[in-house]
């Protein structure tokens, strides 16, 4: 996560994946990319974790489907 934070500098970062359900991962990794982020960067992104891991391909999908319809010219890159 640090890696990405201090490269990218995104406003949001979600995080899944089954790995973040054993005791005391997500903690550890939270603390872990802060302590390794730059502090501004930290700062000025909020990171979480994806509540419907689940449904992350369908929101996807169903969000560049709006933005087709709607004549946005970004999902152009993924068709």
């Amino acid at each position: 996560m640090a890696t990405l934070l201090n490269i990218l500098n995104p406003d949001v970062l979600r995080v899944a994946g089954g790995t973040l359900n054993y005791p005391g991962y997500w903690d550890t990794a939270l603390a872990t990319a802060r302590a390794h982020t730059l502090p501004e960067l930290w700062a000025a992104c909020t990171v979480a974790r994806i509540q419907a891991p689940d449904l992350v391909v369908a929101r996807g999908a169903a969000r560049l489907a709006a933005a087709s319809t709607a004549g946005a010219t970004w999902p152009a890159q993924y068709l």
